[in-house]
Formats: structure tokens, C-alpha cells, sequence
């Protein structure tokens, strides 16, 4: 029973593993396209760039690029860690003896 357990809990390390790579796939999928939102110096006018609008979306902008791929590194992370404890799990339960 033990035995099956633990196939059962490396399964679900594994199917959650690839959650969280789709959702890191997803994030990298939106820096792609929010990459392509980038302001060019002639979109706005001379008084809007004189009262700050530019500045302000070229900011906003970095901040969400920015954290949209921490969103990803994270994720990656997370799912790294989810494939690691099963590969460790499957180790510790061959040297147990299975």
C-alpha cells in the first residue's frame, strides 16, 4: 500500500510540475506580446510628452514586463522543485528498497 502511495504522490508531483510550466509558459507567452506594446517616440504628441504621459507608460510598461517575468522565473521555479521532490522521492524509495 506504501508502494502505491508513493507512485500515486510522483504522479501528482509530476501532473503539478506541469501546471505550473503552462503557466510559465503562459507569462513568457504574454512578455512576448507586451513586448510589442512598446511606446515609439513619435506615437504621442509634443504636450503629451511634455506633461508626462510618455514617461509614465514607458515606466508602467518596464514594471509590468518586469513583473510578468519574475511571474515566469517563479513558475519555472516552482516546477523545477515539483520535479526535483519526485526525483528525490523515487531515489529514497529505491535505496528504502522497494
Amino acid at each position: 500500500m506504501v508502494d502505491q502511495n508513493i507512485d500515486l504522490v510522483v504522479s501528482d508531483l509530476t501532473a503539478d510540475a506541469q501546471r505550473w510550466d503552462d503557466i510559465a509558459g503562459q507569462f513568457t507567452s504574454a512578455v512576448s506580446t507586451i513586448e510589442t506594446l512598446a511606446l515609439q517616440d513619435f506615437v504621442m504628441d509634443g504636450l503629451t510628452y511634455a506633461l508626462g504621459a510618455t514617461s509614465s507608460y514607458n515606466s508602467t510598461h518596464a514594471q509590468i514586463l518586469e513583473l510578468l517575468r519574475g511571474g515566469a522565473t517563479e513558475t519555472a521555479r516552482i516546477a523545477q522543485a515539483l520535479r526535483d521532490t519526485a526525483t528525490n522521492m523515487t531515489a529514497a524509495d529505491s535505496v528504502a528498497g522497494r
